[in-house]
């Protein structure tokens, strides 16, 4: 795996929540997530891996939340600093509405309290129910709580070059 300088190697207990990371999944393929928690209703947190792409074609190539047995190595590099998030605001791939109106898997929800990514999540039943991760502090969620949003259907993972210039990007979009 090449990393950029001033990356570093660690094990996912000790990345923060919140961080984007650099794994090995099936097959050993590389891939890039950011690391949650979830807490239960009795408190006790338990820590995930969102994908953030490149996505498995088996769930139909958008985030899924995967429980940390999916992951090849306890080993991740922790890509945080090389690593953002953008979007356009563009008329077409923008709209306003309330987080539980039909939202899809991979957009990107904008408000006042924050940024969310609703992601897949595939449970233990196989059924695939909607989760929201806390861009900013790692957490995943039933519903976030905000009345309305602005709701993306496309955004970009960019990896940044020592030079600060985009190296590589991973572009989402829901389908039309």
């Amino acid at each position: 795996m090449k990393t950029e300088p001033g990356v570093k190697a660690l094990n996912f207990a000790a990345a923060a929540n919140g961080s984007v990371l650099m794994t090995s999944m099936r097959g050993q393929k590389i891939v890039q997530g950011i690391k949650a928690t979830y807490a239960g209703p009795e408190g006790a947190e338990t820590a995930f891996f969102v994908t953030i792409g490149p996505f498995f074609d088996e769930h139909g190539l958008r985030p899924i939340v995967y429980p940390l047995d999916d992951i090849a190595t306890d080993l991740v590099i922790d890509a945080t600093a090389q690593t953002r998030l953008t979007y356009d605001l563009d008329p077409a791939t923008i709209s306003m509405k309330k987080a539980e109106d039909g939202t899809g898997a991979g957009e990107l929800l904008l408000s006042g309290t924050g940024q969310f990514l609703a992601v897949a999540n595939f449970g233990h039943a196989g059924s695939a129910d909607l989760t929201y991760l806390d861009l900013e502090s790692g957490a995943l969620s039933d519903l976030p709580d905000m009345p309305y949003c602005f709701s993306l259907s496309r955004w970009r993972v960019e990896t940044l070059g020592p030079e600060g210039d985009v190296s590589a990007a991973h572009e989402f979009s829901l389908p039309g």
